[in-house]
């Protein structure tokens, strides 16, 4: 029997990658003789870098909040390919909740990383949009690329969200040249164009710190106004493009300062990996990830596994692991989504023994599935 372990990471608890050990831990102590198949997987999010290669380098970069942090760079065929989350400089995760807020975030340290990628000579840059902290409009990034931003008075500003709001001029003469002759992948893991009620600001500003209704028109008019300076010098529009919502307007940024293409990030990840040539006769699927709610079926990684091996494989059994679970969600998948999260229990109960939980709901699966209970 085939069975492929294939979960995304889940926030706050477990990696992709420890995910899939421990499941396959609890598998294997059931049925050990069976083919089994282990692919950490990433939606263009935490763990796309790991879920495509284990070659890593380390960088000292400038983080969320402007202090140093250690970003990494993935690299494979030889540095042809670059491999770069987003989140490894300017992810939320970095920062803690009580000093969540854009204003004070930045993507410099992004710009940083595609540098090293740059200097590295890499032919194609796969870069991860999920997890941010930030809603700069990619104003950090382009500044460390060497786009230079000005207020009224021709004064250059500032690298964080709240510079954002004074920017009325920019100059683009000095952005790195290799920018536009590289291969750049913006792997998203959302679809929100730019602007609007389903734009960035809105619909992800709240959970990143932003407020009150006036602070997100703020950063609305600002990105408003600088998107109209961008598209004019870089004279191309993309304020509708499906994606450049992602990591607080980063994916746009990038998207017009490069000759790039904007991807889902699993999509990315299936043609990196070849998964649909690993998938085929597959009997069972194993995925999970954080929680499992609509936006799951939006193009997340385990609804996006599940049917990429349906296609190939079309009677096999899928099953997910979620921290936690939507309630009343319709879906035609999964045969069985399992919470972690206990019935009264809170989620931070639960994260906190996310490893212990999910080798017993695995194991208990495992038992079901062979039998043996």
């Amino acid at each position: 029997m085939k069975i492929v372990i294939a979960p995304d990471s889940f926030k706050d608890s477990l990696t992709a990658k420890q995910a899939a050990e421990i499941i396959f831990n609890a598998f294997a102590k059931v049925a050990k003789n069976n083919n089994y198949l282990i692919i950490p997987i990433s939606d263009g999010g935490e763990g796309l870098v790991s879920s495509l290669t284990n070659q890593l380098e380390k960088f000292r970069v400038i983080g969320p909040l402007g202090e140093a942090v250690t970003g990494e760079v993935g690299f494979k065929n030889n540095k042809k390919t670059a491999i770069i989350e987003m989140a490894s400089a300017s992810g939320i995760e970095k920062v803690p909740h009580a000093k969540r807020d854009p204003h004070l975030t930045t993507t410099y340290g992004v710009g940083q990383l595609i540098l090293k990628a740059l200097d590295a000579n890499s032919k194609k840059i796969i870069i991860g949009m999920g997890g941010s902290a930030t809603n700069d409009l990619g104003l950090g990034a382009l500044t460390a690329l060497g786009v230079k931003f000005f207020n009224q008075a021709g004064k250059a500003v500032g690298v964080f969200g709240k510079d954002l709001l004074e920017v009325r001029h920019l100059d683009i003469s000095s952005l790195d040249k290799r920018l536009a002759q590289r291969e750049i992948i913006i792997a998203c893991d959302v679809k929100n164009s730019l602007l609007g009620k389903a734009g960035a600001t809105f619909v992800y500003g709240p959970q990143k710190g932003l407020k009150t209704i006036a602070e997100l028109n703020r950063f609305e008019d600002a990105f408003s106004r600088v998107s109209n300076l961008l598209e004019n010098v870089f004279s191309k529009e993309a304020t509708k493009v499906a994606g450049t919502g992602a990591a607080g307007g980063l994916a746009y940024a990038l998207f017009l300062a490069s000759k790039g293409i904007i991807k889902q990030g699993f999509d990315v990840v299936d043609e990196e990996l070849k998964l649909k040539e690993k998938l085929i006769n597959t009997d069972i699927l194993i995925t999970g990830e954080g929680r499992i709610d609509k936006q799951t079926f939006e193009g997340k990684a385990p609804f996006s596994i599940g049917k990429a091996v349906l296609d190939v494989s079309p009677n096999v059994l899928i099953y997910s692991f979620a921290g936690s679970v939507e309630k009343d969600l319709t879906q035609t998948v999964f045969k069985e989504i399992i919470p972690l999260q206990n019935k009264n229990e809170s989620l931070e109960s639960s994260l906190r023994n996310a490893q212990q939980r999910l080798y017993e709901k695995a194991l208990q699966l495992a038992l079901k599935l062979f039998n043996r209970q």
